[in-house]
């Protein structure tokens, strides 16, 4: 494993990343959000270092998730390589001891597809993702949500949400709840 990519950013990186975020708020920005779940070191860094909302992992959902399916059942966290979700940087997301759940990693799945074609790509991705989220609610009969850590991982939500009976979010779930947000309609 890469041991290094399992700590914590330097405090150069995070200093890079608060300027960043503060260089699109200056812009007009209205909420920022990231598209690698893996980003959960930097939520803490942008949201303290801007004046708007900042959704830096598809993991921020993870414990809304677990107050919605209720307290006895545990959220299922598929994400590309477990070794990179320790709990110092699932802290950073509000996911702890108290949140019931389940990191389930795909690092032997052979998930990196290298189709190109889009529907091939897909249906090759839902091979692949449909067995493992099977195999994660055998092992782990008490999961009742799914959350995808990687960005890699939507084009198979709806094949493994019908395969599974399960809610399954990921970050373009989390984007659409920060778009709505921000970007209200009137009623």
């Amino acid at each position: 494993g890469n041991d290094i990519a399992c700590v914590k950013p330097t405090l150069e990186t995070e200093k890079k990343v608060a300027a960043l975020a503060q260089d699109l708020e200056a812009e007009g920005v209205r909420a920022i959000a990231t598209t690698c779940g893996l980003m959960t070191w930097f939520q803490p860094v942008m949201s303290e270092a801007v004046d708007i909302p900042v959704f830096a992992s598809s993991l921020l959902q993870v414990p809304v998730v677990s107050r919605v399916i209720g307290k006895n059942k545990k959220v299922g966290i598929m994400t590309v390589d477990a070794q990179f979700l320790t709990p110092e940087s699932l802290r950073c997301v509000g996911i702890d001891e108290l949140v019931p759940h389940v990191v389930y990693g795909l690092e032997n799945s052979g998930l990196f597809v290298k189709e190109t074609d889009p529907d091939k790509r897909r249906v090759a991705l839902e091979n692949i993702l449909v067995p493992a989220a099977e195999a994660m609610i055998r092992e782990n009969p008490d999961v009742a949500a799914i959350v995808y850590e990687c960005v890699m991982l939507p084009p198979t939500s709806a094949a493994v949400q019908k395969a599974t009976g399960l809610p399954v979010f990921d970050v373009i779930t989390l984007i659409k709840w920060a778009f709505s947000a921000v970007v209200q309609k009137k009623y």
